[in-house]
């Protein structure tokens, strides 16, 4: 599967400024009291590769595909007022009634100083933008979004999301004295990534000759959460049945990496190709007690050096529980905007078991940050 992004959004600053606008009434000037926010979208890239085997991060970049909200929200996040970027329509001018506006009038590149949104509430203190959701919201709060797996699949709509609150700029408006306000949000993918480049039966000690592979999975994985990465779902475990390994594309039933089966080919080593990865893109929910995700590799006809050069009856699995980042630190659990790229896995007989989910095996990886970050992993078995 090959997609490319052409270009990506990673942050919007918001510039926000309260004060007391003036309108005529009856004839005369009247001061409606207010905050007054400067919304302005800066660009860079965010680099990333869709499901299965892909093109590595750095080679592709988010879409802002639909349209982006920014929400003026409360501290605690009820929505006050918001305005909707037109992402599909760039050239939409300013409509102040229904809050619009076409990407191109908010792009700092294209339109230095961004949109003028006036007459905010006075209980506005934080500014909340989500893009490439699938609903949004009027009024309410805006921990009413969430996100499924399901979305992170295609990558170019992948949703996006970030808050910052206002905070004193350090001066006032000096025709009404009211104080200045500013808010920087990035907003970043809600989810992180795993990749695979190398799968290889040369471990110490390993006598394997050939061995095809079959599958490779996510497990123990989150369905659903906030979009801020609160109240995960139940988290999806195939735990050690095999039927739930067997080649499944869905994500609900199992999260699977690699669809394309290498069949009768006798090999010690697997490539995703050059250039390529295998990998998947996951909820990564930020709550303290989130489970970390489990990799596991499928294999079959495993051959062994023997005088008989045996194989090894049915299907064969490999199972990753343990991430270490540059070596050391162990990951507790996937941190959104991550890529945790794995260069290869290194494995012996003694690794294999019958059903998935027995042994432990440890990886290493390393992970890249830069709206999607990079990140190497490298592998140890126990």
């Amino acid at each position: 599967m090959k997609t490319i992004f052409k270009s990506a959004l990673v942050a919007l600053t918001a510039l926000a400024a309260g004060f007391a606008s003036c309108q005529k009434e009856n004839g005369g000037n009247t001061k409606k009291d207010g905050k007054s926010v400067v919304v302005a979208f800066s660009h860079e890239e965010m680099a990333n590769a869709s499901r299965a085997v892909g093109d590595s991060e750095g080679t592709q970049a988010v879409t802002l595909t639909g349209d982006a909200r920014v929400y003026f929200t409360t501290v605690t996040g009820e929505i006050m007022d918001y305005l909707t970027v037109k992402c599909s329509t760039p050239m939409t001018a300013y409509d102040a009634d229904n809050r619009v506006v076409g990407l191109n009038y908010v792009n700092v590149a294209q339109t230095p100083g961004g949109q003028l949104v006036e007459g905010l509430p006075a209980s506005v203190s934080k500014v909340v933008i989500i893009a490439n959701a699938s609903t949004y919201y009027t009024s309410g709060n805006v921990s009413q979004h969430s996100a499924t797996v399901a979305s992170m699949a295609d990558f170019d709509a992948i949703p996006l999301a970030g808050e910052s609150n206002l905070v004193p700029a350090g001066g006032t408006n000096s025709e009404t004295d009211a104080i200045i306000y500013n808010a920087n949000v990035t907003i970043a993918p809600i989810g992180a990534r795993i990749e695979i480049v190398e799968i290889a039966a040369d471990a110490t000690g390993s006598t394997i000759e050939s061995f095809t592979l079959k599958g490779i999975y996510a497990n123990n994985f989150y369905p659903t959460m906030s979009m801020y990465g609160g109240n995960p779902g139940t988290i999806v475990n195939g735990s050690t049945v095999n039927g739930n390994y067997a080649g499944g594309t869905a994500p609900y039933t199992s999260a699977n990496l690699y669809d394309n089966p290498v069949n009768a080919k006798e090999a010690t080593t697997y490539n995703a190709g050059t250039g390529k990865v295998w990998g998947y893109n996951l909820l990564a929910p930020t709550t303290a007690d989130a489970e970390m995700v489990h990799i596991v590799i499928h294999l079959a006809d495993v051959v062994i050096a023997t005088n008989d050069a045996v194989t090894y009856a049915g299907d064969q699995y490999l199972t990753i529980r343990n991430f270490y980042v540059n070596g050391s630190t162990k990951l507790d659990k996937l941190e959104k905007g991550y890529i945790y790229k794995i260069t290869k896995i290194s494995f012996a007989e003694s690794d294999l078991t019958g059903t998935p989910e027995l042994f432990l095996i440890d990886v290493h990886v390393k992970a890249t940050l830069k709206g999607w970050t990079a990140t190497t992993v490298t592998t140890d078995f126990e």
